[in-house]
């Protein structure tokens, strides 16, 4: 195995991210303090069973802590005094979540809870708050979630199932099929609530007619507190999570981003990247543990990967000039359009091997045109074989969405600009609406230390 470190010749000496970084989704940084703040993916879902399972394989390594905190590597207890001053600490901290609409104005701001006592909010009122809000759009969105888990939990028994066919799918789409999500994917997001039955109001979102609600029978307008749950919640969600509209995902992309409202949640403390680390240093054990010979199977080369050449027999990969090996299979666990990588091909039976041509990723097709068909000697490649390269699946091709993560240290935050009193509390977690992205140019702000000024966003 040969595991390609992006970051290996561009990392600065004052790069404060760990030098064993794999990769934008699970890097972190340490501050001067020693807390660490995730940069990519910063939370875990606890049904999320393939990193649970990896977390129970390595218990001495791999800890669970408080979700979206600036979190210690290494936190040690404390006497009883300074745990009542991380309590009192805890008190003057910014709680409860917003979502913010652009020029002063807010759709949401649970802040106004933040004096009650954090079980009394977190359990019994801020619950009640959403219910009161949503009312039945909440039912109807929970309930499509809960399904939408129950078939994905599937996978797993189907991944660890290896005595059947149905276990090894050609495509995703295979996949979905066999869970019963088929039809989830294949629609966006706002079409799939649409068939809820799920209010909304285009009013908030910036692509509409410009029709409110349901008319004049809204009776949401008619009754105060209330609000839409699809442009609101569902849609800062989905910013934040993708940096994408409820039209620019599919529906089980958004079911996904919606699992976490109701569940439990944990991060690794001292960052994500030490899944990276865990997983190469169980795999090794196992291989320690077994009859397999030779022994030494698993090799870690910190290098960046630049080419894969494919011979007859085994493929070879390459660090610009430097040779890493031959291998029978590879694995590229990355976005193929992002991986700036060469995969290319010798010349088949034992031509020039200097001459190199692009790998045909998708596969080769023959070319079925009958001897006499005018396209029978167009459809050829240089040695006059009659095949061709197949397309590579949307999947591959497919742009992605490009989301980048500041942290602010010391920083003071103008509570004017967001219209909130200079005295008033703060939500910690400030989602935005699709104007108020529009306006702001960001997807989210976390506040994670307001006594420290550090600021996620």
């Amino acid at each position: 195995e040969a595991d390609a470190d992006a970051n290996a010749k561009t990392r600065s000496t004052s790069d404060p991210r760990p030098p064993d970084c794999q990769g934008s989704r699970v890097s972190s940084i340490t501050l001067g303090d020693g807390s660490v703040v995730e940069l990519g993916a910063s939370i875990i879902y606890e049904g999320n069973k393939l990193v649970v399972e990896m977390m129970d394989g390595d218990p001495t390594h791999l800890k669970k802590s408080r979700p979206m905190g600036a979190g210690k590597k290494h936190e040690k207890e404390g006497s009883e005094d300074e745990s009542t001053k991380s309590s009192e600490k805890e008190k003057r901290e910014p709680s409860g979540m917003g979502i913010y609409h652009g020029n002063g104005e807010w759709l949401l701001n649970t802040s106004f809870l933040s004096s009650y006592p954090n079980w009394l909010r977190k359990s019994i009122l801020e619950p009640l708050f959403f219910l009161w809000r949503y009312n039945f759009d909440y039912f109807r969105l929970d309930g499509a979630v809960k399904r939408a888990v129950r078939s994905f939990d599937l996978v797993y028994d189907l991944l660890n199932d290896t005595k059947h066919e149905v276990t090894y799918f050609q495509s995703p789409e295979d996949m979905w099929e066999a869970m019963g999500l088929r039809s989830s994917a294949g629609i966006s997001f706002h079409d799939l609530l649409d068939g809820l039955g799920m209010y909304r109001d285009a009013a908030l979102e910036l692509e509409s007619s410009g029709e409110v609600g349901n008319g004049w029978w809204d009776w949401r307008k008619w009754i105060p507190g209330m609000g839409c749950m699809r442009a609101e919640l569902v849609s800062a969600i989905a910013l934040n999570t993708y940096n994408q509209d409820l039209n620019q995902m599919n529906g089980l992309v958004g079911l996904v981003a919606y699992v976490p409202v109701g569940g439990r949640l944990f991060s690794v403390e001292g960052g994500n990247h030490q899944l990276m680390e865990s997983a190469l240093r169980q795999s090794r054990r196992i291989y320690d543990d077994s009859t397999c010979k030779p022994k030494q199977r698993i090799r870690r080369l910190r290098k960046k990967i630049t080419a894969v050449v494919a011979g007859e027999t085994s493929m070879e990969l390459y660090a610009d000039e430097e040779s890493l090996g031959k291998f029978d299979v590879v694995i590229l666990a990355a976005p193929l359009q992002q991986s700036r990588i060469q995969f290319l091909v010798e010349s088949p039976m034992g031509l020039d091997g200097a001459v190199l041509h692009e790998m045909p990723l998708g596969g080769t097709i023959e070319n079925l045109d009958s001897d006499d068909s005018p396209m029978s000697n167009v459809a050829t490649n240089e040695h006059g074989h009659r095949s061709f390269a197949s397309s590579l699946p949307q999947s591959a091709i497919v742009p992605y969405t490009s989301v980048v993560t500041t942290v602010v240290s010391n920083a003071t935050l103008n509570a004017s600009h967001f219209g909130l009193p200079a005295d008033g509390p703060w939500p910690r977690s400030i989602l935005v609406s699709e104007r108020g992205r529009a306006l702001e140019g960001i997807t989210t702000l976390t506040i994670l230390s307001a006594e420290g000024g550090l600021v996620k966003t």
